[in-house]
């Protein structure tokens, strides 16, 4: 037995400063290396700037062409179809399957950072408030759980209104 393709994906969000976060992923295998960043304003959804670099790729001539296609990224907002509009944009002709991907994938990374951030500051609120942490916990997941019904309805089992938990 023989592994021919090993694909690593990473993707991170980074509070920068107060209502930035840099969506960053990376793509890794034996064919392709694909590093993906974007800031993102937090209040509005914006993608502020869109980068990315392909440091390995099967045709690279012909390939890298497609980062042209990254720019076009900025301005788009993440609470209004951004993904569906970075599918428009980074597929097709002009476009790359994996940068495409990868893009997604970091775009994906947004929300659940907002929820790691706003359980965080769930948590110091109620420690402040004289709860232990056992105690704090389950009112900060049924906190969360009342915001994702209003920021993700319908897309995950957890936040739909019937869901028991």
């Amino acid at each position: 037995m023989k592994t021919l393709l090993k694909r690593n994906k990473t993707i991170e969000v980074i509070e920068m400063e107060q209502n930035k976060f840099l969506l960053h992923s990376h793509l890794s295998d034996e064919v392709h290396e694909i590093d993906v960043q974007m800031i993102v304003d937090t209040d509005s959804g914006e993608i502020l700037t869109a980068e990315a670099k392909m440091s390995r790729t099967p045709y690279p001539e012909i390939c890298q062409q497609a980062l042209l296609q990254v720019p076009k990224l900025v301005g788009l907002n993440l609470t209004k179809g951004a993904g569906r509009q970075a599918r428009d944009i980074l597929g097709g002709k002009e476009g790359c399957e994996h940068l495409k991907d990868m893009v997604l994938d970091a775009l994906r990374g947004f929300i659940p950072a907002i929820g790691a951030r706003t359980i965080q500051e769930l948590t110091e609120k109620y420690l402040q408030e004289g709860l232990t942490e056992e105690e704090a916990k389950p009112q900060v997941m049924a906190d969360i759980a009342r915001i994702g019904q209003n920021v993700v309805p319908g897309r995950c089992v957890v936040y739909n209104d019937g869901a028991q938990k």
